[in-house]
């Protein structure tokens, strides 16, 4: 299941550890730069996606297909495998079989490349960061709002919701049946994952532990996830060189916009892929170089750098 931007649909960048983000550098003969300079392998991953595309292994409109056609295309069955949140596995299992009753899911590695590993885009232990605007109305309550999320109270009502409406207490135990219908699934979904802003997102260990399948899922994460994810030298604060000029910045994790476009024309058949050392050099060219010169001084300097973990 493709998506635009190549965004959850970027495994084979991953197998060939060139991911087109402006958060993955890797030190080469002295010199710090973005992972997907390495033509050699950037070719090998665009042929791997445009193999897919032409055998019909990719959805054909995956350029297009934004975040909520995507999970849609999904749940109604029609893609057989995609990346998404291990934490929401079994939600989007129970609503898949609301259209697909024999459907079942199952997490398997990400595809490795020749050097032997792959993975998705290894992200930072902090997954969300809030910020209160200065003269913000109340902002100290905000805070003890936060502060409360980490409280075994708040972790029971974002867990199982409100009692003797989601959930019942028996002899001092909490007694919870995971809901079936799509609303009630989203609803959970929505209290679990985003309205519980201050959390672990690892896995809500509260649900999991409580059903055989909530037990095999943890037992995933020790065994199949605690290995996956690929990484690279990153800068923060951002580089002032990408702050200058979006065109060759990335926004969020994705490509950056002159890198994209050519990748989605290669994947198409529209342009050679044996031409991406020259998408290389029109990104040098329009700042890139400037980008290349300030990371590797930072690196050298050791001033806001942070080194692959993995």
């Amino acid at each position: 299941m493709g998506r635009q931007d190549f965004k959850y649909a970027d495994a084979f960048f991953g197998a060939y550890d060139v991911f087109p983000y402006l958060t993955m550098f890797e030190e080469v003969n002295g010199q710090v730069q973005p992972k997907f300079i390495d033509s050699e392998n950037m070719m090998k991953a665009l042929q791997t996606y445009n193999t897919m595309y032409t055998e019909g292994l990719i959805n054909k409109e995956f350029a297009t297909i934004n975040p909520t056609n995507y999970k849609n295309a999904i749940l109604s069955g029609k893609a057989g495998m995609w990346t998404m949140n291990a934490n929401e596995l079994l939600q989007w299992e129970q609503q898949l079989k609301a259209t697909t009753p024999s459907a079942k899911l199952e997490i398997i590695p990400s595809p490795v490349g020749p050097g032997g590993k792959g993975g998705s885009y290894l992200y930072g232990s902090a997954t969300r960061t809030y910020f209160i605007k200065e003269g913000t109305k109340n902002a100290a309550d905000i805070v003890k709002f936060f502060d409360w999320m980490l409280s075994e109270e708040a972790e029971t009502f974002f867990t199982f919701g409100i009692k003797d409406e989601t959930y019942k207490e028996e002899n001092g135990k909490i007694v919870y049946t995971s809901p079936t219908d799509s609303a009630a699934i989203d609803e959970e979904r929505y209290r679990q994952s985003f309205l519980w802003m201050v959390q672990d997102t690892t896995y809500n260990k509260g649900v999991l532990n409580m059903t055989e399948e909530g037990r095999s899922l943890i037992n995933v994460y020790d065994t199949i996830l605690a290995n996956e994810g690929r990484d690279g030298i990153q800068f923060d604060p951002r580089l002032d060189a990408l702050v200058k000029n979006p065109d060759i910045a990335p926004n969020s994790d994705t490509a950056p916009p002159v890198l994209l476009t050519h990748m989605v024309k290669m994947v198409y058949g529209k342009e050679p892929i044996s031409d991406w050392p020259k998408v290389v050099e029109e990104w040098l060219s329009k700042g890139g170089n400037d980008v290349i010169k300030e990371a590797t001084e930072k690196y050298n300097s050791k001033a806001g750098v942070t080194m692959p973990r993995r």
